[in-house]
């Protein structure tokens, strides 16, 4: 055995260095837990902390120039959170935009320059000077009209950094299959790109430049931080039979699409070289094997709802027509948010999941690599879940119930990926860990089950 004071001094260094262990592992102490659903999944080198879990269906983020969380969504306004020094806990709660009956239920951005406040409803895009350092706005200013519509009622807003005289508009469909969007005179299923140094209120339908269409409900739209390309998620459509089959188990995928960036925009025009993306005649094939017709075609491929002498899965496939996804995700994940990471070239997306399959799928948020240098999704266009996940609810057989329902996603200036979710009020917020590690919601051994072990063996003179 080691002489007694050997083994005290050596006890207390093996607590120092566990302590400090622990201490780099977790940045902060859970104060919080989920309410109605079981531990979180955090993949390996990530650590996930709840920050709130008692706000009104958050749907969208934004973190302003001090790290502050500015939220849209609630009937109540657009809220702001102030954090603690450490990123651990909300210190502050505050509404700096009232709401009411058509209120702020999803769109929400910054200027670039952090002093310009926009938010949606579902009829209106509206502005306000902000204040970062007293949380308040003044100024209210009406910018785009005539969005009221049935169907999708989110109208999700990007301005482009290196653009900030540019914002683009999200509209979707009146329904699951809007047959009137096959003409961007409807206004619906499509982007749209308006130039904020306008005075004059514009109608949405009849103003700006047309991006893209044939986009059945793109909610998340985020630009590239390096070549500044814009993308979105697509959520496609439910319930869908094809040659008096049903396919909608597991078709058609959502989507991940590419929309150039602005230098490669025609906006000097009253028309511009916008992409059609197939909606709502063309679908892409997230499992082909059960598509008839399409057995032998791959994940990707673009399909005609309803193929006739006239039109056949080849238009929908004609490229010089329609424009396929980069990537495809599985039916009914409902991609809703989409955030870059500039350090870790990847896009963070927020799946809220499933509502109209035997097999609940999505509930995370999950990660899709990019390439550095191309700034393209490093998976190939045929790859099979080219997300992976980095939390994610653990018993998908209790959603949506009991589980959390990620809605947006946004990263804050230290690298940290703030997540919310609507069902369950709540805002989390991943850290990479510092030693690499497992996530926060796997059971680690703890330093006094450690020192256990090490000062047994030291007694025994292992």
């Amino acid at each position: 055995m080691a002489p007694l004071h050997h083994l005290a001094l050596t006890v207390i260094s093996i607590i120092l260095l566990f302590s400090s262990y622990a201490n780099a592992k977790s940045r902060c102490e859970k104060h919080l837990v989920p309410k109605t659903y079981p531990e979180l999944d955090v993949a390996d080198g990530w650590e996930a902390h709840l920050l709130v879990n008692n706000l009104d269906r958050p749907r969208m983020i934004v973190v302003d120039d001090r790290g502050q969380l500015l939220i849209s969504g609630s009937r109540e306004g657009i809220m702001a959170l102030v954090l603690d020094e450490e990123g651990c806990k909300v210190e502050q709660t505050a509404t700096i935009v009232e709401g009411g009956s058509d209120y702020y239920n999803h769109g929400l951005a910054l200027s670039p320059d952090g002093k310009t406040l926009y938010a949606s409803t579902s009829s209106s895009v509206y502005s306000w000077s902000y204040s970062s350092s007293t949380l308040s706005i003044s100024s209210r200013k009406r910018l785009i009209t005539g969005m009221s519509s049935g169907g999708h009622i989110t109208r999700t807003l990007l301005i482009p950094p290196t653009s900030p005289d540019l914002l683009l508009v999200s509209r979707g469909s009146d329904g699951n299959l809007d047959s009137a969007t096959r003409s961007p005179s409807s206004g619906r299923s499509m982007i749209r790109v308006f130039n904020l140094t306008s005075t004059t209120e514009t109608d949405y339908t009849t103003g700006g430049h047309l991006l893209g269409w044939g986009l059945r409900n793109s909610v998340g739209l985020s630009s590239h931080p390096t070549t500044h390309s814009v993308w979105s998620v697509e959520n496609s459509a439910d319930n869908l039979r094809r040659m008096g089959t049903d396919i909608h188990i597991d078709n058609p995928g959502e989507e991940l699409n590419h929309h150039g960036s602005p230098s490669s925009w025609s906006l000097s025009t009253t028309t511009t070289a916008a992409k059609n993306f197939g909606y709502p005649d063309c679908f892409t094939a997230s499992d082909p094997s059960s598509i008839p017709g399409l057995d032998t075609a791959k994940i990707g491929a673009q399909f005609a709802l309803s193929p006739n002498a006239t039109f056949t899965d080849n238009h929908c496939q004609n490229t010089t027509l329609f424009t396929p996804p980069r990537l495809t995700f599985p039916a009914h994940t409902a991609p809703l948010g989409i955030a870059f990471h500039r350090d870790l070239s990847a896009a963070f997306i927020a799946f809220h999941g499933s509502w109209n399959r035997p097999d609940p799928v999505g509930y995370e948020l999950a990660m899709v690599e990019f390439d550095k240098d191309s700034g393209e999704p490093v998976m190939q266009s045929d790859a099979g879940n080219p997300a992976k996940s980095v939390l994610r609810n653990m018993e998908l057989a209790k959603c949506p119930g009991a589980c959390f329902r990620p809605t947006a996603v946004a990263v804050g200036g230290g690298g940290e990926v703030f997540v919310a979710g609507d069902s369950t009020g709540e805002v989390w917020v991943l850290r990479k860990s510092s030693e690499g590690g497992s996530g926060g919601g796997r059971v680690k051994v703890g330093v006094m089950g450690a020192m256990v072990v090490v000062v047994g063996m030291l007694w025994n003179g292992v």
